[in-house]
């Protein structure tokens, strides 16, 4: 799957300013744009959490890796991750998954640490890593180290699942 730069944006509704700078890169495919280092991190994580860009598990596990970057005093939420792990490994069913998730509502005094790992525990993945890699970049201290935080982001989804328009691009996972 590689698709063209603007089909790509209009069948995924793309903001417009997201959409213009796609399109000044000058960039034809979507792989050519993931490859440029100047990607916008939030753009990278909106692209790569589009239906059928990345598998399950590569978002899955991409959503767990951003609720461990900030500390999970509630062990509920230490082990919602646990559990979102396990299944994307295939070591927890679905059941363990939706019980880890009722077990653990997230509180409004945790804030958007309770919520990084409570999503991680949704059934859909691409809703797991989109809201997670979110609310784990806004958890305690949302000015300047948000930005520091979904570059963070960013490179690690990159580690994780390569180029995923480009199929002769293997994630690092599977090599």
């Amino acid at each position: 799957m590689n698709p063209t730069v603007i089909s790509f944006c209009e069948q995924h509704g793309a903001c417009v300013p997201e959409l213009w700078w796609a399109i000044r890169t000058g960039c034809k495919t979507m792989a050519q744009l993931w490859d440029r280092t100047d990607m916008p991190p939030e753009w990278r994580i909106w692209a790569a959490t589009r239906d059928g860009v990345c598998d399950d598990v590569d978002l899955r596990l991409f959503a767990c890796w951003c609720a461990t970057r900030v500390p999970q005093k509630n062990p509920a939420r230490r082990e919602q991750i646990t559990t979102a792990i396990l299944f994307s490994l295939g070591l927890a069913t679905t059941a363990q998954l939706r019980a880890a998730r009722d077990a653990g509502t997230p509180c409004a005094n945790e804030g958007c640490v309770s919520h990084a790992a409570h999503l991680c525990t949704f059934r859909l993945a691409t809703v797991a890593a989109c809201f997670a890699a979110y609310y784990a970049a806004n958890a305690h201290d949302p000015g300047h180290k948000r930005k520091a935080r979904r570059k963070e982001q960013a490179k690690q989804l990159v580690h994780l699942v390569g180029n995923p328009f480009n199929s002769k691009q293997q994630p690092t996972r599977r090599r």
